[in-house]
């Protein structure tokens, strides 16, 4: 089971991280709005008030306008990528 968790939080890990590459290259405020919740949410294992904080927004309108679409990217990204390594086994 260990070598699946692992295959698994490396397909998570890339996801994020080509998603934040794609917000990091925007320079609307939403991409920086993405980029910023990944950053907290994933790399340092924050919770969406803390993101609130941060951006001095709503806990509201952080989980339904900025972690809503943010995960959506990547669980996309992680299932593109799932499907990519399993067509090439």
């Amino acid at each position: 089971m260990l070598p699946v968790g692992a295959a698994l939080r490396s397909l998570l890990d890339e996801a994020v991280r080509d998603v934040e590459q794609v917000a990091a290259a925007g320079e609307d405020t939403i991409s920086q709005r993405l980029l910023t919740f990944l950053r907290i949410w994933h790399r340092e294992r924050g919770t969406v008030v803390r993101v609130a904080i941060v951006l001095g927004l709503t806990r509201a309108h952080v989980a339904h306008q900025i972690q809503r679409p943010a995960l959506e990217l990547v669980v996309r990204r992680f299932l593109d990528l799932a499907w990519r390594t399993q067509r090439s086994t």
